[in-house]
């Protein structure tokens, strides 16, 4: 692929993401089964459902005290994938050496851009099986985000092909 390519490409590839991050990716319904009307009556906002993006829903984790699937998923959701872009950035404007190790271990490192959509889909599978009937329909931003995160898989496979 030619160097303008790759750039384009890289520019797309950071807005993708930057919106992945930011917009909604699933939203979830809960259900109480026989109890949901007794439940709506007493706490009608445990009933209402929820739209959480990555972000939001990392944010959401925190505000909950779970400091360690946070961090995680702050780790592979959001830091990795932009430190990853970042460093194939820099590389396509020869800001760091492009003597093909970067691009070798970008490629390597790429398997990991997609255990925070492993992570979605363990989710939504877990609340799939919660009883009660509760619902999670997935958004926009799950699309975007996965489509992010593939690109970058795929730019760091043209550095790599590419080579010095």
């Amino acid at each position: 692929m030619k160097q303008s390519t790759l750039r384009s490409l890289c520019l797309a590839n950071a807005i993708l993401l930057g919106t992945g991050i930011a917009a909604p990716c699933m939203t979830i319904a809960p259900s109480f089964g026989n109890f949901t009307g007794v439940v709506r009556m007493l706490q009608p906002s445990f009933t209402q459902p929820t739209t959480f993006s990555v972000i939001g829903g990392i944010g959401s984790l925190l505000s909950e005290g779970k400091y360690g699937i946070s961090l995680v998923l702050f780790v592979f959701s959001i830091l990795f994938p932009v430190v990853k872009l970042s460093v194939i950035w820099m590389v396509l404007y020869e800001l760091i050496s492009h003597e093909g190790k970067v691009p070798k271990l970008l490629e390597r490192l790429g398997k990991y851009s997609m255990i925070d959509v492993f992570v979605m889909a363990l989710l939504i599978l877990a609340i799939k099986g919660l009883p009660g009937g509760s619902q999670i329909s997935l958004r926009w931003g799950l699309v975007v985000f996965g489509a992010a995160a593939l690109l970058t898989i795929e730019l760091a496979r043209a550095l790599h092909r590419k080579g010095p």
